[in-house]
Order: structure tokens, then C-alpha cells, then sequence
């Protein structure tokens, strides 16, 4: 029971750093959504229980901001979800590292080794 307590905590602090991951493949990299948009991809409501209270996670730990404490669907869809500047910036780096080719195994492999030992005369 407490392994399922820690996993189910380990993921409610990983949501929030999901969901920047979700804006970004919503929007194809851009760092700005509506909050309409947002909680209307079949993904989003599949992953999130809680919305808002995630998108409140997130802002409280600095990935994303926006205006006001509540957000009702409908009322509220023209607001804008941002991924703060620095955040987007070491997102697209992950995304890109993700998305590059693997090194040549030599290459990794050379790198691995430890350098050979020099004698002193």
C-alpha cells in the first residue's frame, strides 16, 4: 500500500512538468495555448484528473503562467496558457536532443574507454 501511495505521489509532481510536455505537442512546439484548447485534446482529459489544479501546480512552480485562480470551460476559453520563457527554451532542447540520431556505436563506445595510460620517463 504505501509502494502505491509513493508511486501515486511521484506522479501528482511529475504533472505538472507532463502537461508543459502536452502543451508543447498540442501545439507543435509553440509555447502559448488557450485554455479552450487546452482542455478540450482527447489527451489532456484522458491524463488529468484535475486541470486546473495541475495547470496551479505548474504555475506554482514557475513552468507556466496565467490570468486568475479559477478556469471554467466555456467562460474562460480565450485565456491564455503560456510556458514561461525558460522553460520553453529547456523543453525544445529535450525535444530536439530526443529527436536527434543516435551516435555510431564506435563513437560511444571510444568515448566509454578510458584514455591510455602515459608513461613518465
Amino acid at each position: 500500500a504505501r509502494a502505491a501511495s509513493d508511486r501515486r505521489r511521484m506522479a501528482a509532481e511529475d504533472e505538472p512538468a507532463l502537461l508543459v510536455q502536452e502543451i508543447l505537442r498540442i501545439t507543435s512546439g509553440s509555447p502559448e495555448i488557450s485554455f479552450g484548447d487546452l482542455a478540450r485534446d482527447d489527451g489532456i482529459s484522458n491524463t488529468f484528473e484535475a486541470l486546473l489544479g495541475t495547470l496551479k501546480a505548474a504555475r506554482k512552480r514557475g513552468l507556466i503562467d496565467f490570468e486568475g485562480e479559477l478556469l471554467l470551460l466555456g467562460q474562460h476559453d480565450d485565456v491564455p496558457i503560456k510556458i514561461r520563457p525558460e522553460v520553453h527554451q529547456g523543453a525544445s532542447g529535450e525535444a530536439a536532443a530526443a529527436e536527434a540520431p543516435p551516435a555510431p556505436a564506435a563513437a560511444e563506445e571510444a568515448a566509454a574507454a578510458p584514455a591510455p595510460a602515459v608513461a613518465e620517463e
